[in-house]
């Protein structure tokens, strides 16, 4: 295995950074068969908390059409529910298995339905886009300057469909993941139809997977088309079996040693000794991908920080931040 070290050098302002206070946790918009009845959109945060001022996007990613908002919802009358979940569904038929009892559960008919191929989530507050505004009059993949300007982006997430035809995503422009295309042949060659978001035992978001949808419509229970193959994602979270989609429940990856971070996100998941939550350097041999030394430095007085990253095919395409804090971390 391969070590690769730099240093980073303290003495520039580092911007503050917070934690979103919603997420999108679960994205269900192409069950098998009819959609209408059974789509949903699963917002997370803390419980029992308004999302006044908050809205969620919808945003073609599709040809000639992209960049234009299907969708501009305004979550102002809506509340999260005791567990901290928001549970947007387009009717009020079931769906097996039922959410949780404290989840807070509302029926919107999204008109027209959410689209099935490419699409940008996007969850913020402020001055929301109107329906059938065009974020990306160019067509060229990426939102016009100012295109969202008064409006605060918490979340967001991509799909972009596996077709012959022109297809984007814009969550990467606003900072956050694009899933797909997933393709062509012989490689597994799908569109997700769900996304499922997995937590962190202490509420942190861990990673998104996802697929294609299997099933019995309406009602379900729904699970994963030719699972594993036709979905991603869930392997790192050590899920192997086919999981039921759970709609109004919250999803936590294992955690193995309970330090409250999910094996996925961890860089020590066994390791009971460990001096804090998901600290690399354990002096164990279990795949520690990027440690510090020390592990933060003062941004008024300055100093040198060693960053060990262990290379390797086990840990390409993981995502690094370097977090600074006003108060001077």
């Amino acid at each position: 295995m391969r070590l690769l070290t730099t240093s980073i050098l303290a003495g520039l302002a580092l911007s503050g950074l917070s934690s979103a206070q919603f997420t999108l946790s679960k994205l269900f918009f192409n069950p098998v068969g009819t959609d209408g009845g059974q789509e949903a959109i699963e917002i997370r945060g803390p419980a029992s908390t308004s999302l006044a001022g908050y809205s969620l996007l919808v945003i073609e990613g599709d040809a000639t059409g992209a960049g234009v908002v299907d969708i501009s919802m305004d979550l102002s009358a809506y509340s999260t529910g005791a567990n901290g979940l928001l549970l947007i569904r387009d009717a009020a038929s079931a769906i097996l298995p039922g959410p949780d009892a404290g989840t807070s559960v509302v029926v919107f008919d999204w008109s027209p339905d959410i689209e099935n191929g490419s699409n940008t989530y996007v969850l913020g507050s402020g001055t929301a886009p109107a329906a059938a505004t065009n974020l990306d009059a160019d067509d060229d993949g990426t939102f016009d300057v100012g295109a969202l300007a008064g409006f605060t982006t918490s979340d967001a997430v991509g799909v972009i469909e596996n077709d012959a035809g022109v297809n984007v995503g814009y969550a990467d422009d606003l900072g956050f993941q694009n899933f797909g295309p997933f393709g062509p042949l012989p490689a597994p060659n799908y569109t997700p139809d769900c996304l499922i978001r997995y937590y962190n035992p202490n509420g942190s978001t861990c990673g998104w997977a996802g697929g294609d949808v299997a099933g019995t419509n309406p009602g379900g229970p729904y699970n994963f088309f030719n699972f594993p193959t036709n979905s991603f994602g869930f392997d790192v979270q050590g899920i192997v079996n086919n999981p039921t989609i759970e709609l109004g429940v919250i999803t936590a990856g294992p955690d193995t040693d309970g330090d409250g971070l999910a094996n996925a996100c961890d860089g020590c998941p066994n390791d009971p000794a460990k001096t804090a939550p998901g600290l690399c350097g354990c002096g164990i041999a279990e795949g520690c991908s990027l440690g510090a030394t020390p592990e933060s430095i003062s941004i008024s007085a300055g100093g040198v920080q060693t960053l060990s990253l262990f290379g390797g095919a086990g840990n390409a395409g993981q995502l690094y931040f370097l977090v600074g804090s006003t108060s001077g971390t």
